[in-house]
């Protein structure tokens, strides 16, 4: 299961409000003929760490493709340049944020092609802190025929890899996201 998460929280000039951005995020994905097997609903939650930023608007995709990772991970940010993100600080507000959260059962800590490009590691390091990308994953992308087991699985990946179901802990998200 690969499995993407999209977040924003300004308004793009070129795309409008957040939650309009990650719908075109969403059409940019399938025009890089990624398949969308499946996608949560779009949540509101507040900037994590807390601060005076606007809210973001959060959702969750699973893909099929035959990327591998770091060539997944070089397109995700490829996209984000495209709709007018650029890394200049941690926990910045940002017109797109995409992150590359699982690539099936793999776990990887890498670097990316180019200078500065950054690092890939999966399952995502803070994934298990974040409550902005728990829920759209556990209560979006869980369909009423994996219920049970893929929430165990996915309870059993996060604690195999060192994480946690409970959004608490340093860095991490209490505040629980509202649909929107």
């Amino acid at each position: 299961m690969i499995l993407i998460a999209i977040g924003a929280n300004l308004p793009s000039p070129r795309y409008g409000e957040p939650r309009a951005t990650c719908g075109a995020a969403l059409t940019a994905l399938a025009e890089a003929e990624l398949s969308i097997a499946q996608r949560s609903r779009w949540y509101k939650s507040a900037p994590v760490p807390i601060s005076d930023q606007p809210w973001y608007i959060n959702g969750a995709v699973r893909v099929k493709t035959a990327l591998p990772p770091v060539a997944l991970m070089t397109l995700l940010l490829e996209i984000e340049e495209s709709f007018g993100r650029s890394r200049n600080l941690a926990n910045e507000a940002r017109f797109l944020d995409l992150d590359l959260l699982a690539y099936g059962e793999l776990a990887l800590e890498t670097t990316l092609n180019g200078e500065g490009s950054g690092r890939l590691q999966l399952p995502h390091p803070r994934l298990h802190e974040r409550a902005f990308v728990l829920l759209p994953l556990l209560v979006g992308l869980i369909t009423a025929e994996q219920g049970i087991q893929a929430l165990a699985e996915t309870a059993f990946t996060l604690c195999r890899h060192g994480g946690s179901l409970f959004f608490c802990g340093s860095g991490g998200s209490t505040a629980i996201p509202v649909p929107v």
